[in-house]
């Protein structure tokens, strides 16, 4: 199940890099949300709760109306999981 894990890990640290150099911030957000998910399938609270920040900060775009709504609806399940809040965002 590890090996899995680490795979999964490798993946999501290969796509890090091309999303970020274009206009994929959704793309962000999924793969942060998957990552959270992931971290907290393995008990890594920590890494969860920074990847789950991390895909709400990405998902809120400019903010309701224009943010990634189902983004930021699955990181709320994982930070509300985790125990936390959603971060605050300066608009």
């Amino acid at each position: 199940m590890t090996g899995g894990h680490d795979r999964s890990r490798g993946l999501l640290d290969e796509l890090a890099d091309p999303a970020a150099q274009g206009p994929f911030r959704l793309i962000q957000a999924d793969a942060a949300n998957t990552l959270a998910a992931l971290e907290l399938d393995c008990g890594n609270h920590g890494a969860a709760l920074a990847a789950a920040q991390d895909a709400y900060r990405l998902a809120w775009c400019d903010g309701p109306p224009y943010a990634y709504h189902w983004g930021l609806q699955r990181a709320g399940q994982l930070l509300q999981e985790l125990g936390a809040t959603p971060p605050e965002i300066d608009s």
